[in-house]
């Protein structure tokens, strides 16, 4: 597509033939690479597939329609990465063997020391919790110490 735009003057997409309005499925990669989605060979030549009705091109509509769903694709893919990736997060087994297998419990290191913070806080002068406490301020002992029942009843 080196010589043709993607949109002429005159606002019809063009490949560089005489047939207005439309973009040469040979010059999607390339059209695509424009737009900021570089995708590999593979994936174009299954969008051209998907695409293809027998015409060899596709029209402004359809090449928005392809962007768009190439953002979609591109959104979804990051926002899964971002939800995905574990800074500052422990995951936990269960606590018996019944309740470990396959059982896990993720919680972020913050949450654990505001928990045992709370807890040094809210019941430093309970006597039935004394020998418990304290809580050390970085939580770290946390699980350990609720295996009896008594800190969180």
């Amino acid at each position: 597509m080196p010589d043709s735009q993607l949109t002429s003057e005159n606002g019809n997409a063009t490949n560089g033939s005489s047939e207005a309005g439309t973009l040469a499925l040979s010059n999607l990669q390339e059209a695509l690479a424009r737009c900021g989605f570089k995708l590999p060979a593979w994936r174009v030549r299954d969008i051209v597939d998907r695409m293809d009705r027998g015409l060899g091109g596709l029209t402004l509509e359809e090449f928005e329609k392809i962007c768009a769903d190439q953002k979609a694709r591109d959104f979804s893919s990051t926002f899964k990465k971002k939800i995905s990736k574990k800074e500052n997060v422990e995951t936990l087994g269960g606590m018996s063997e019944a309740s470990s297998e396959g059982t896990t419990h993720s919680v972020r290191h913050e949450e654990t020391m505001a928990f045992a913070n709370w807890i040094n806080s809210n019941l430093a002068t309970d006597k039935d919790v004394q020998h418990l406490m304290p809580l050390s301020t970085d939580g770290k002992d946390l699980y350990q110490k609720v295996t009896d029942g008594i800190l969180i009843v």
